[in-house]
């Protein structure tokens, strides 16, 4: 997988969507055959990586994936009053 970009449109019932990928071009997408687990946890707005496969009559994203945003545990400290 070579390329990230974010869902721009996701017909959760088709399993079909778009991706505007980080440089800007638009790839189609369709995850019916996908596990029920991953169709669930993509929908518009979700950071993906993905793979792209020529296709008629443009290219397309093929083994989407979302991309699991960081909680940064670290950073939520409870703050101390000064002595």
């Amino acid at each position: 997988m070579g390329s990230t970009g974010m869902v721009s449109d996701f017909d959760s019932a088709g399993g079909f969507g778009l991706i505007v990928a980080d440089e800007g071009d638009l790839f189609p997408f369709n995850l019916h055959g996908a596990p029920p687990a991953l169709r669930t946890r993509i929908r518009t707005g979700t950071r993906v990586r993905f793979s792209r496969q020529a296709s008629e009559p443009a290219m397309r994203a093929t083994e989407v994936t979302p991309i699991e945003e960081r909680s940064d545990v670290g950073s939520a400290r409870a703050s101390v009053p000064a002595p």
